[in-house]
């Protein structure tokens, strides 16, 4: 869609040549908090199994050789990787500390534990950047502060897998790791997606997740999916997300120069990020004459895009990245998430029956269930606004690419060295600016049924999928 100009291009280290940049935490992990490590069999069988007697090693470390020795041993994982083997150039570990203190690992008023589920379906491409960046980030948190779920695409070679696998084992995090079945499901791409993300959550829905880590809920859940990012990009979400109490919060996701994904982000008025007559005038002012000027995200909605050229968060009814935060109570049952013992009466009241509804999973449209209209992204975001969830927010100082390329145009952490493809121009993370949030359902929603933009808008209610199959 666009090309480099050679010689501003950013280069790209390779893995060998990879520098350390920054002072790690200093790791340390009680047999306790983590009671397990999980591996892969030559046979590509997971197992549980107990510990291999090196924790007394890493406890009797000092800070500097504990920061040497898994530094080296990580690093090692990824040299050992077919090439290429590329991560960004990112913060250091103490640069991201001045900014998300209430993360690090040894501020003793973060108690918080994560729920981080990984999908990866082209390791080839992104598990050498994955291995590098979420090291950096389970050591800043804290690693018994984290239960991970690896999904691996069926065909990953299990070489690759055990990568990942040696590099939980290092960090000592209680993890599991999941090959996917491959499926074919005609029309129902929407489906598809549905049951990669439930598989994700699988050990959350199950609560095999709580009972490995020893607790009774975790206070965020992470999903990540196959993306070009730094560790920063991932507490920056975590800390919008805390300060303004969102319920899902997503960084602002590029390819080819356009916001991702135009079938799932509606802004509070229902508009999506780009209309129909916009992208029509880029790509066929792009087919004459080989180039043109991108469409401005959010031009239909005045208040949005003020926000979003200041880089300041800003809610939505629905969006989605691959990179998402989650507040877990999303997924309980409706009454103990939101109205906590709502069976209790106050004194001298009669006891209401609530009828408490299930927690939220990843689903398609109930008016076609072979359907794509919808993506199951935006039902999910449907799905929280019909259960009084609206706190959906979008972070474009947390900014992140399907490409390595990509991601050094539109990167937000004060490292970007070339020309912001849509003339996000304005670079850096200020202080939290504060909003009001929508607590009301747009009139009427701009949808593109299947996710082709190409045909003209429908215009809907928000809430059509919620409804019955209509009579032809």
């Amino acid at each position: 869609m666009f090309n480099l100009q050679p010689g501003i291009r950013v280069a790209y280290l390779s893995v060998r040549a990879i520098r350390v940049y920054g002072t790690l935490v200093t790791l340390y992990i009680s047999q306790k908090e983590i009671p397990f490590a999980r591996v892969m069999r030559d046979d590509g069988v997971m197992e549980d199994v107990p510990d291999n007697g090196q924790l007394e090693t890493y406890e009797q470390m000092d800070a500097a050789t504990q920061r040497e020795a898994l530094n080296e041993k990580v690093l090692q994982i990824v040299s050992d990787l077919p090439p290429p083997a590329f991560h960004p150039w990112c913060p250091t570990a103490m640069e991201t500390k001045l900014r998300y203190t209430d993360f690090y690992a040894y501020n003793s008023g973060n108690p918080s534990t994560i729920y981080l589920a990984v999908r990866i379906q082209k390791p080839e491409i992104y598990l050498s950047s994955f291995i590098h960046e979420l090291s950096t980030l389970i050591l800043y948190v804290g690693s018994h502060r984290f239960y991970v779920h690896v999904v691996f695409a069926e065909n990953t070679s299990h070489d690759l897998a055990k990568s990942f696998g040696r590099m939980m084992d290092i960090l000592r995090i209680a993890y599991k790791i999941t090959f996917e079945q491959s499926q074919f499901i005609p029309q129902g791409y929407a489906r598809q997606r549905m049951n990669q993300k439930n598989l994700a959550m699988d050990p959350f829905y199950s609560s095999i997740a709580m009972e490995q880590l020893g607790i009774s809920s975790f206070d965020y859940v992470v999903l990540i999916e196959d993306s070009v990012f730094c560790a920063g990009d991932v507490l920056e979400l975590l800390f919008e997300h805390k300060f303004q109490g969102a319920e899902l919060t997503c960084a602002l996701e590029w390819r080819g120069g356009l916001l991702h994904d135009k079938w799932t982000i509606r802004t509070s008025n229902g508009k999506p990020p780009y209309m129909r007559s916009e992208l029509e005038g880029f790509f066929n002012q792009t087919k004459k004459t080989g180039a043109a000027s991108l469409p401005t995200p959010f031009f239909t909605d005045p208040a949005t895009r003020k926000r979003y050229r200041f880089l300041r968060s800003f809610p939505l009814f629905s969006c989605w990245s691959s990179i998402v935060i989650l507040d877990p109570r999303v997924f309980l049952p409706v009454s103990a998430a939101i109205d906590g013992n709502v069976d209790a009466a106050k004194e001298g009241e009669e006891k209401k029956p609530v009828r408490e509804k299930e927690g939220l999973r990843f689903r398609v449209a109930a008016n076609g269930h072979d359907s794509d209209q919808y993506s199951d992204t935006f039902l999910f975001c449907v799905d929280m606004w019909e259960r009084g969830m609206y706190k959906i927010l979008m972070v474009p100082s947390a900014s992140v690419g399907d490409t390595f390329e990509m991601y050094d145009l539109v990167r937000q952490d004060g490292r970007r060295q070339l020309k912001h493809p849509a003339g996000l121009e304005r670079e850096g993370r200020g202080l939290v600016s504060y909003f009001r949030w929508p607590k009301t359902t747009p009139n009427e929603m701009v949808y593109h049924d299947y996710g082709i933009w190409q045909q003209h808008e429908r215009v809907g209610k928000w809430d059509d999928s919620l409804l019955p199959p209509t009579k032809d």
